[in-house]
């Protein structure tokens, strides 16, 4: 009789919810808020950190149920590598328990809970991106926004930045379903030098200024393009700039198709172009060993000399038209050689981008004031007073004399 009783008193319970810890296994939290990344990464101030720092991770959380566990995940680029096929670009990714976090009370009453994670790894030189998302149980909630995180070793001059930008999505020849595609990048330099990359796509083989959607310069390896068209080849590549105006190392060129709108075959193309399309860019083959220097005037330094009768792919000239822009594969870079000295061959050069490298800063020579000889006027007191540079010292005797200030 006792055994019956205990049976009904606990089929009672299950059906009043009162064993809420045999709910088979339900996560305690359901809804969990995306946290928000504090550091590394808001502000520059502990974006940029020297090598072999520890990498440590804080961030706030404001749900009312406080997760389990916390997934970190940095990655090279800043999406989950995994979802582009890329497992190796996830350099740190582990569930985490963290510590008893510290309570935030604001002033309008609202309560944010502080967490961090010390990871007890160093990252090599380079750019990274971090994100966080809790879990409770088998169930993750919102995951934060990326937050950047750059291991920097400057590097000493130019020459130590040699790397292209390595393109990595969209893969060569890949076919992509949306038109506002993410282009990535990675950047394997050791060291890093101030300046920026730029972002370039084109129908095109080569890059013409008017057909031609760019980024804006930036410090990132990511940039969402938009303007596409559906069932189109795309040409794309990532400049670097040493400060915002001096060329860097070019990136190859990549080409990527975009689907049909309906997912259906794209339609081969019948259509005649209304202009002729340029297949490969103009080339300048050089009458005389020319001197390659870092912008189109003498202003500039030499960064190469040409040999005669060699031949160099065009990139880029200036307003003028007095000097083209150059890729010289003896120094892996672009530099400028003048009009005169070189012979166009190929393309259409009307088409090539337009650049204006602001010159170097000129150091002027310091003035100096012309020595005058004020001795000249012991005899003629008037005009020592009216040179600037003497002065009639009476004390002098007889009559007093000319001296120099």
């Amino acid at each position: 009789m006792k055994r019956l009783i205990l049976f009904l008193v606990l089929i009672l319970m299950l059906l009043s919810g009162g064993l809420t810890a045999c709910n088979l296994g339900e996560p305690a939290c359901l809804v969990m808020p995306a946290p928000i990344p504090i550091s590394p990464g808001s502000t520059s101030e502990n974006t940029f950190l020297p090598p072999g720092t520890r990498i440590s991770f804080t961030w706030l959380y404001t749900g009312d149920c406080l997760p389990d566990q916390f997934r970190v995940l940095v990655s090279r680029i800043s999406t989950s590598p995994y979802e582009l096929g890329f497992d190796d670009l996830a350099v740190l990714d582990e569930k985490i328990t963290t510590a008893p976090p510290a309570t935030i009370v604001y002033e309008d009453g609202s309560i944010a809970y502080s967490m961090g994670w010390d990871s007890g790894v160093t990252l090599p030189v380079g750019l990274y991106s971090w994100r966080v998302t809790p879990y409770s149980g088998w169930y993750s909630g919102e995951r934060s926004e990326w937050a950047d995180l750059i291991i920097f070793d400057l590097c000493d001059s130019h020459d130590d930045y040699s790397l292209a930008p390595r393109l990595i999505y969209p893969r060569y020849g890949q076919t992509v379903s949306r038109l506002d595609s993410g282009l990535y990048w990675l950047d394997d330099n050791t060291c890093i030098l101030p300046g920026v990359f730029q972002a370039q796509v084109s129908e095109f083989t080569y890059f013409p200024a008017e057909a031609t959607i760019e980024s804006p310069k930036f410090n990132g390896t990511y940039w969402q393009v938009t303007g596409l068209n559906y069932c189109t080849r795309y040409y794309w590549r990532v400049r670097t700039y040493f400060g915002f105006y001096s060329p860097g190392p070019v990136s190859e060129t990549f080409y990527f198709d975009t689907a049909s709108s309906d997912g259906r075959p794209c339609p081969p193309d019948v259509s005649e172009p209304s202009a002729p399309t340029p297949s490969s860019p103009p080339t300048a083959k050089t009458l005389d060993h020319a001197n390659c220097r870092a912008g189109p005037s003498l202003d500039f330094p030499v960064l190469s000399i040409l040999p005669a009768g060699n031949q160099y792919e065009i990139r880029a000239r200036n307003t003028p038209g007095d000097s083209w822009m150059v890729f010289d594969p003896s120094i892996n870079n672009t530099c400028w050689v003048f009009a005169d000295l070189v012979e166009v061959f190929g393309g259409d050069t009307g088409l090539v981008m337009i650049i204006d490298p602001d010159p170097p800063p000129l150091v002027m020579p310091t003035e100096t004031a012309e020595t005058v000889d004020c001795s000249q006027y012991n005899t003629d007191q008037n005009a020592c007073n009216a040179n600037q540079a003497c002065w009639w010292d009476s004390s002098v005797p007889p009559n007093g004399t000319c001296k120099n200030k």
